[in-house]
């Protein structure tokens, strides 16, 4: 079985249990999800099954979008609601002001994760050495974010923002909320809002949350967390694990699984000569002039052959395809 699903992950569930559960329902056991999601975070999980699974790095490369619910007046260790107070702040800043200063993440800039952070520190996740009471020295990182706007306020974690959230990013994030408020450590925020980000792969949320609240001279930490987009893929087209049995029951998997051909068909064609298909199974580049640079379609005849990746002078292999 090959091909690409985009998982509606729930909250509860670890990006590697939607993956486990793939692989009980599919019968598939080469499986890899694109972008790791929070247990208390909901959103597009794209998971890669059969000789897709070599596809996986170019979709972690893909700007992801997320709807984070930030709460303004307490920061914790974790940097969301599932951590413990570690500062809290008089001030609370207005919503313009807040929108000011997102303008200024914009572009690239250096994030310092949490030490809560899944990054591996000497071959052991971050969060580990940190729940250890370890010091952990955690290495910056360049991220980019593209866009960052101000959706609206939350009175309370049971009101609507604003910009109302289209059908299953709305229930998404009333999940995210429901799942951070049944952890929440922290003493209640003085104001809650809504914000859409779309930015670069390694960027963590809920970094930007506490330097965003930090420069205002205020603290804050998410208190729910949606990823809306990854790529080409969008919520309102992620299928929940429930389709996913309800369909491979009836042998219908089909309907939601994308291969390849339909993923990648957004990128130009390079037809592989039938004399070149041993020399580029075996890795090597077809010394060939295109006037592409990026990522083509090898193909062999109308069969997808690879993903490859040309400079304008030649086409090398990044993921063969065919069996």
């Amino acid at each position: 079985m090959t091909g690409v699903i985009n998982m509606l992950k729930p909250t509860g569930m670890t990006s590697h249990d939607v993956v486990a559960f793939l692989r009980r329902v599919t019968g598939e056991k080469r499986i890899g999800h694109a972008g790791t999601l929070d247990p208390a975070a909901a959103g597009v999980l794209v998971v890669c099954l059969g000789r897709a699974t070599r596809l996986v790095e170019l979709f972690m490369d893909h700007p992801k979008t997320y709807v984070a619910g930030v709460a303004f007046g307490a920061e914790t260790d974790t940097g969301d609601a599932e951590g413990q107070v570690c500062q809290t702040a008089e001030k609370i800043p207005s919503l313009k002001e807040i929108s000011i200063a997102m303008k200024g993440f914009i572009g690239e800039i250096q994030q310092t994760p949490s030490p809560y952070a899944a990054i591996k520190i000497k071959g052991v996740p971050a969060y580990v050495h940190a729940r250890r009471n370890e010091a952990v020295d955690m290495p910056s990182r360049t991220v980019t974010i593209h866009e960052w706007s101000l959706l609206g306020q939350e009175e309370s974690f049971h009101t609507q923002s604003q910009e109302t959230l289209s059908g299953q990013e709305d229930d998404a994030h009333a999940q995210s909320q429901k799942a951070f408020q049944e952890k929440e450590n922290c003493a209640p925020a003085r104001l809650h809002v809504n914000t859409r980000v779309v930015c670069s792969k390694g960027t963590y949320v809920r970094t930007l949350a506490q330097d965003l609240a930090r420069g205002l001279g205020s603290r804050a930490h998410l208190y729910a967390l949606v990823r809306t987009r990854s790529g080409p893929f969008d919520i309102e087209q992620a299928v929940t694990c429930e389709q996913v049995l309800a369909l491979a029951e009836r042998n219908e998997l089909a309907q939601v699984l994308a291969p390849p051909e339909i993923v990648l068909a957004e990128y130009p064609v390079f037809q592989v000569p039938p004399e070149w298909q041993q020399r580029v199974k075996n890795g090597n580049a077809c010394m060939i002039k295109m006037p592409h640079e990026g990522f083509v379609r090898m193909m062999l005849g109308d069969a997808l052959f690879a993903l490859g990746v040309s400079d304008g002078k030649s086409v090398a292999v990044r993921a063969m395809l065919a069996e």
